[in-house]
């Protein structure tokens, strides 16, 4: 009877957290794709700092610049091969990772046009 009673509440168990996953699934049709503007950051060119909002740096106060999260990466000073998409601290030595941002070669078609002809 104890035997039984025990499968049966492990089995209750199983059901219930099993019930509780497929409850946390996106409705048919798949979850919706995030706004283009969630692909913009705003940063500041003279410090350390990102938004995901335009306006003025929290730190020094300079307007937020829109870039593309894809051109923003974090890098060690002391380690410039440590590379993360990422604010955190380098791995060889713990300091804080700085970011940067990618700007455009020249001669690509993100480049800048020339006015002069």
């Amino acid at each position: 009877m104890k035997r039984s009673a025990a499968i049966a509440l492990v089995l209750a168990l199983a059901l219930l957290l099993s019930f509780g996953t497929f409850s946390r699934q996106p409705a048919k049709g798949g979850e919706k794709s995030a706004p283009a503007a969630a692909s913009k950051l705003y940063v500041c060119t003279m410090c350390d700092y990102a938004s995901d909002k335009p306006g003025k740096c929290a730190k020094c106060g300079m307007n937020l610049e829109e870039v593309n999260k894809a051109d923003v990466s974090y890098t060690c000073p002391m380690h410039p091969q440590v590379v993360s998409d990422k604010p955190g601290k380098c791995p060889k030595c713990g300091m804080d990772l700085k970011m940067k941002v990618a700007t455009p070669k020249p001669g690509t078609t993100d480049a800048p046009k020339s006015t002069k002809g």
